[in-house]
């Protein structure tokens, strides 16, 4: 299955840090039963982000994004007045990558959080005053936030993104089998974040060695920051985008294609590669941790992962997505769909100069039909495969604007 390249970046927001430390260190999960080795669960993957569903407090189920880029849980989005109880100490101002101002938060200590025979205990917690991502109009289901560290740090965490299941293993218990076909890392954690070093071969030929945040929450291939390394290029070809959107606000950048990474002796050749726009906090940020960028799930989920805090290790055994080619948006479209599950679709950004964009749609309007398929039959998958579907087809589309109905057409155009 194809994806959409990204919509937000979750990883990437700079938070008050005396209280997450204060639970970083405490051994916190239990097994319902502790002959377990392991567990295993099924999730739900929406546009190359890991979904999988939790209870807080004995709450209803909520449904949260698996997100290694998340020094604490997030909820974004409450279920309803009652059916989440949590202990609100106190609000905090977040910063992160966006051109607005600070956001406001409760934190909230000492909430467990379970996951069907596996139980986390006194977990700190931020919720979102304002749903700034609006993960559930993006990704056209309901999504209630996100969580990282806390799930990954005392346990092995295998992800199989072909049989779209996660093993969570005690690593009392778990022992590595002999694959001839892995490739293992060091990992470092630093700020309660994933880190692996590697090399990048650039448009013009050049390697450079790079360090990059594992970053289970976005849905991109790869991001990287010219700001970071002298060495790092915008590659020959590129197109001005709206890459996604922090905390803070929208994220604007470059998307181009770089020649190739390593991941160990496999080469992933010509990722569609983000390249954010220099602000003061993208620099803050990277000069915290050392970074030059992100590895995210359009290249993650070519491999079956293997992430192992306890002992500061990674894995990576390709699997059947891995030879498959980096698509991206050729129509310049971005859609979200406001009430997920029910099929209406908005513009919600242009990009300038792109093929729709010249042909006269405009943000906010609503879709009525792509080819002649009503929007009502469509998925937001769907739509995302028909503006990927290759360099020169041709797309009539129908959009409802003020209440009247336009139509007009335009031919998808590869520009990297």
């Amino acid at each position: 299955m194809i994806h959409k390249k990204l919509f937000y970046i979750f990883s990437f927001f700079i938070l008050t840090t005396n209280y997450i430390h204060s639970q970083a260190y405490n051994k916190n999960y239990s097994f319902l039963n502790p002959n377990y080795k392991f567990i295993s669960i099924s999730f739900q993957f929406e546009s190359n982000t890991i979904i999988i569903p939790f209870k807080i407090n004995n709450s209803t189920t909520l449904k949260l994004i698996l997100d290694t880029g998340v020094r604490v849980p997030i909820i974004t989005e409450l279920p309803n007045k009652d059916s989440l109880l949590l202990n609100y100490v106190r609000e905090e101002n977040i910063y992160g990558l966006g051109e607005g101002k600070p956001i406001q938060a409760y934190y909230s200590q000492g909430n467990s959080y379970s996951l069907n025979v596996v139980k986390w205990e006194n977990l700190n917690t931020l919720v979102l005053l304002e749903d700034v991502f609006e993960l559930s109009k993006e990704l056209g289901t309901k999504v209630h936030g996100l969580i990282g560290y806390d799930i990954f740090k005392d346990l092995i965490v295998e992800i199989n993104y072909e049989k779209k299941t996660i093993k969570f293993h005690n690593p009392d218990k778990y022992k590595y089998r002999k694959n001839k076909n892995s490739v293992s890392y060091p990992l470092e954690i630093k700020n309660l974040k994933p880190y692996i070093k590697t090399t990048i071969t650039q448009d013009d030929g050049s390697e450079v060695e790079v360090k990059l945040l594992i970053d289970t929450g976005a849905s991109l291939a790869l991001w990287l920051s010219l700001q970071t390394n002298d060495k790092l290029k915008l590659p020959e070809k590129y197109i001005h985008s709206y890459i996604g959107k922090g905390l803070n606000g929208d994220i604007f950048g470059k998307n181009g294609r770089i020649k190739k990474i390593n991941i160990g002796h496999y080469e992933i050749n010509n990722p569609i590669t983000s390249f954010p726009d220099s602000n003061a906090i993208i620099k803050k940020t990277y000069n915290i941790e050392g970074r030059n960028g992100s590895i995210g799930s359009e290249i993650l989920r070519r491999f079956k992962l293997i992430i192992d805090y306890p002992n500061n290790k990674i894995t990576f055994i390709p699997n059947s997505y891995f030879n498959h080619p980096f698509y991206l948006n050729m129509s310049g479209i971005t859609i979200n769909n406001p009430i997920p599950g029910f099929p209406i679709y908005i513009i919600s950004n242009i990009r300038k100069g792109s093929p729709a964009d010249i042909a006269g749609i405009m943000e906010n309007d609503v879709l009525i039909s792509i080819n002649h398929q009503p929007a009502k039959n469509l998925t937001l998958n769907d739509i995302h495969l028909i503006f990927q579907s290759g360099d020169e087809k041709k797309i009539k589309i129908m959009v409802l604007r003020n209440g009247k109905k336009i139509k007009t057409m335009f031919f998808l155009k590869k520009d990297i």
